[in-house]
């Protein structure tokens, strides 16, 4: 996938969002544990882009939002 293609994803893998961020995966998913919303897609998580560059922006992440 080229660059471009994946800057205009919506939605990140946990290593796409981690690494964007400065951490580890393992540091992501304790906040995913703790609260950092995120998306299901069968077996799979991801996070929204705008949660993700909320988060570099206000050093907290959005509410997450109950189905």
């Amino acid at each position: 996938m080229g660059k471009q293609q994946q800057e205009d994803r919506i939605l990140l893998t946990k290593a796409e969002a981690a690494g964007s961020l400065g951490f580890g995966v393992r540091w992501l998913e304790k906040q995913i544990e703790a609260g950092a919303p995120y998306v299901r897609i069968g077996r799979s998580v991801r996070l929204r882009r705008k949660d993700v560059e909320a988060f570099a922006r206000d050093g907290r992440w959005p509410a997450r939002k109950e189905p």
